[in-house]
């Protein structure tokens, strides 16, 4: 009997000390950046996925592991064959996780705030498509110079 009280104990202790959502996904998630071009995944890309809360680096179409928070995420990759892209994307709420903290753990109370301020109530998709494009050719280079005079048969006409 003492051993069940000591557990229900410890588990009200846990229950009130984190939420629903801080224990079921933690703080982190898996992002992947798609650096896309013609339809197809730029896999020699290097993208580098930026928020409030860090700066990770991934290989196109691979996952980096980011912190959740409500802050938007910036995605950038850069490719020698495909050139750049950039793209951003937003943290969503997990819904399910706060009714669960309302309903099943503490009424909100203390649990929406911890998830809330870990970020652990938030959500990124879980793949960010960056649309690659390569840079615009340079403009010709024009010297001012007017070109040769020609007659009515197409030839050249020196100045002499």
């Amino acid at each position: 009997m003492n051993n069940t009280i000591r557990m229900l104990g410890m588990a009200s202790l846990i229950g009130l000390t984190s939420g629903c959502a801080s224990i079921m996904n933690g703080s982190t998630q898996s992002v992947s950046a798609m650096p896309m071009q013609g339809g197809r995944i730029v896999t020699d890309a290097t993208c580098t996925i930026a928020s409030k809360e860090g700066t990770w680096v991934s290989l196109g179409g691979m996952a980096a592991v980011v912190d959740r928070s409500s802050d938007d995420i910036s995605v950038r990759c850069e490719s020698d064959t495909a050139g750049t892209g950039i793209a951003s994307a937003s943290s969503s709420v997990q819904g399910a996780k706060i009714a669960a903290n309302f309903f099943l753990i503490d009424l909100c109370i203390i649990s929406c705030p911890i998830d809330f301020g870990t970020g652990a109530a938030f959500e990124y998709p879980s793949q960010v498509q960056v649309p690659m494009r390569l840079p615009n050719p340079p403009a010709p280079v024009t010297t001012g110079a007017k070109p040769p005079a020609a007659d009515a048969e197409g030839e050249t006409v020196s100045a002499l």
